[in-house]
């Protein structure tokens, strides 16, 4: 990911010999917080099963493309195509796994308090206990597919 170019108003100054203005910004690592810089909006939530939830949110990243796969056939110069990252941490698992970060791609702009926090209010769906088979084909009601017969030659 690449953070936005800088303004006009704040390369121009930083560069007096002139020259063309970035099109990119720094890069935005994920595994790098000292990459990351400021956060444009946080959002903190206490929950019974994961303990303290953080989601925080960096605006106007955008990736860096190149022509590969789905633009390969792109003419012209590729388009910047900016968003918001999200990063969402839980202080524990109830399972006692892995905590790891989970990062989310938005294809807005302008992240605000209130879009950040409704991430941490998105609650999965109730688990069936048969939730590797669809419910048609969980129900006993429905014929079974017949079992194959083996040959004998």
């Amino acid at each position: 990911m690449r953070r936005p170019a800088p303004p006009r108003e704040e390369f121009h100054p930083a560069n007096p010999k002139g020259g063309r203005p970035p099109k990119h910004g720094g890069e935005f690592v994920f595994d790098d917080p000292a990459t990351w810089g400021a956060e444009q909006a946080v959002t903190v939530t206490d929950t019974r099963l994961h303990g303290k939830a953080t989601a925080q949110a960096w605006d106007r990243l955008h990736p860096r493309l190149t022509r590969l796969a789905a633009w390969l056939d792109h003419d012209g110069p590729l388009p910047l195509i900016k968003g918001a990252v999200f990063r969402l941490v839980v202080e524990k698992l109830p399972n006692g796994g892995v905590n790891k970060p989970v990062w989310l791609w938005w294809s807005r702009t302008a992240a605000t308090e209130a879009d950040v926090g409704r991430l941490l209010a998105v609650r999965p769906p109730p688990f069936r206990h048969r939730a590797h088979i669809s419910p048609a084909q969980a129900d006993p009601r429905l014929d079974r597919a017949p079992t194959p017969k083996l040959g004998s030659g």
